[in-house]
């Protein structure tokens, strides 16, 4: 395309979502073994459709899980689709603290931690004046019977381990109407 003469080049959405696999593939190179880049790849398509495009917004996301490998590919995801800012803690006490000190706009909770679990971390969370209006959506890798469980003690929403990567802003953004 020719504009006031210059050449403008415009991908092709499976351009684009070519150009983010290779982009974020490139970078977990950095931190992940053979095996699970093969699984991280295993769930971006070339044709993928990229909706979420338009939502991205100042938002301030904690993490917390045990996992570090999960961490960053949560971390990544977040910071490269939708250029939210990512807290991040190892542990249920570490979230705790930053969440009063930090007040993000959602968290993100394992349920299985050593420690302090995913639940008592929720309770926790609940019962602090200063952290009680954060949403807070749980991350499991157990289906539906503990997804119930989760809600009724006040998750905003669950989230099943494994999920896909390029999807879970989309699915955030779903589970808190945002």
């Amino acid at each position: 395309m020719i504009s006031n003469g210059i050449s403008l080049y415009r991908p092709r959405r499976d351009e684009f979502s070519r150009f983010l696999k290779e982009f974020i593939l490139d970078r977990l190179n950095l931190h992940f073994s053979v095996y699970q880049r093969i699984y991280i790849s295993s769930y971006f398509s070339p044709t993928y459709d990229v909706p979420w495009l338009h939502t991205k917004m100042n938002r301030r996301i904690l993490v917390i899980d045990d996992d570090e490998g999960l961490r960053e590919i949560i971390r990544f995801s977040l910071e490269v689709v939708s250029e939210w800012q990512v807290l991040m803690a190892a542990s249920g006490q570490e979230g705790l603290h930053l969440a009063v000190s930090e007040q993000p706009d959602a968290i993100l909770l394992d349920v299985v931690m050593p420690g302090s679990g995913g639940l008592e971390i929720l309770t926790q969370l609940q019962q602090r004046m200063e952290t009680r209006s954060i949403p807070v959506i749980m991350l499991t890798a157990k289906a539906n019977g503990e997804r119930r469980q989760l809600l009724e003690q006040g998750a905003k929403g669950v989230i099943i381990k494994p999920f896909k990567p390029q999807a879970l802003v989309s699915e955030i953004c779903a589970l808190l109407n945002w």
